[in-house]
């Protein structure tokens, strides 16, 4: 088998990534590419390469093989399997080698997965508003491929105020890097706020971007976040009500969407998708995608 054989076969599990490519291996890769569309013959004939290429796009045994072309934003990722049909890699099953094909995916893969985003931790607590962050953290895993931490102040198992269960969150500690989100939750109405004010300064000290949603924002203001800036909640009278030694009642924005001012985003409990817009973009996203996002979330509102 020839050298570029040899790397086609070469299996590279998840989204590992061989760049700098050279030609006649990028020469195989096309045709394996034009092998799966059914126009082998036209192939062995162009390339010289059919022999080899039916043997790396043909094995047996190994998992789907990656390459990503290209060192500019404009690349391609492809993944052969037995089957030689065309799909998502994401549904590539170990157990199953012949269920599953390959496909162009992610055209403007300027990283591998995550990597182009800054991390976003989010902050639950026992009986957390899962609706409050069910649109961010679906849409941004699903569809922008975002990192997500899942961590709560003590650490341990949680059920959200709709019955679901996390079997394990870490313990909330102060990252330095990425968007922190503190999800809403009536537990922040009590006295004690959970005390995870110091974390979120030091977050923010180090360069994190703080949000929260609904009674997330008590958690924001009860660490001194939103006396300078401009930023919403509940309602005019709600962070009062909290918050004794709360003094940003003159940049209280009263409006039911998402509002970031400089290091720091808020929104009312009823505002998610504007609220996952806002995190998304603050962690790195496209603007155009992020309000693409925000439309799309909120079409059924606007008709």
């Amino acid at each position: 088998m020839g050298r570029e054989a040899a790397v086609a076969r070469n299996a590279i599990d998840g989204d590992a990534v061989k760049s700098g490519l050279d030609m006649p291996t990028l020469a195989l890769i096309s045709a394996v590419d034009r092998y799966r569309n059914g126009r082998n013959g036209a192939v062995s004939r162009q390339s010289g390469l059919g022999a080899d290429m039916r043997k790396a796009a043909l094995p047996l045994t190994t998992p789907p093989q990656s390459f990503i072309v290209g060192r500019s934003s404009l690349q391609a990722v492809i993944r052969t399997c037995p089957a030689l049909t065309r799909t998502s890699p994401r549904g590539w099953n170990r157990a199953d080698h012949s269920r599953i094909g390959v496909g162009y995916y992610r055209q403007k893969l300027g990283k591998p997965k995550g990597s182009s985003m800054r991390p976003i931790t989010v902050v639950l607590t026992e009986g957390y508003s899962d609706w409050e962050i069910a649109p961010l953290c679906g849409a941004g895993r699903a569809f922008y491929e975002a990192e997500f931490r899942f961590v709560s102040p003590t650490g341990g198992a949680l059920t959200s105020a709709a019955g679901l269960p996390i079997a394990e969150t870490a313990r909330f500690e102060a990252p330095d890097d990425g968007v922190v989100v503190v999800c809403g939750v009536p537990a922040f109405e009590a006295d004690d706020g959970l005390k995870i004010g110091q974390k979120l300064r030091q977050a923010r000290q180090s360069g994190c971007i703080i949000a929260g949603i609904c009674g997330g924002t008590i958690a924001l203001a009860r660490a001194g976040m939103l006396d300078d800036v401009s930023h919403t909640s509940n309602g005019p009278d709600y962070l009062r009500k909290y918050v004794e030694a709360y003094s940003g009642t003159g940049r209280y924005v009263d409006k039911p969407k998402a509002v970031r001012d400089k290091d720091i985003i808020t929104a009312p409990a009823p505002a998610p998708a504007s609220f996952a817009s806002e995190v998304l973009a603050a962690a790195g996203l496209e603007p155009r995608k992020a309000e693409e996002l925000k439309s799309m979330l909120g079409a059924e509102h606007s008709s």
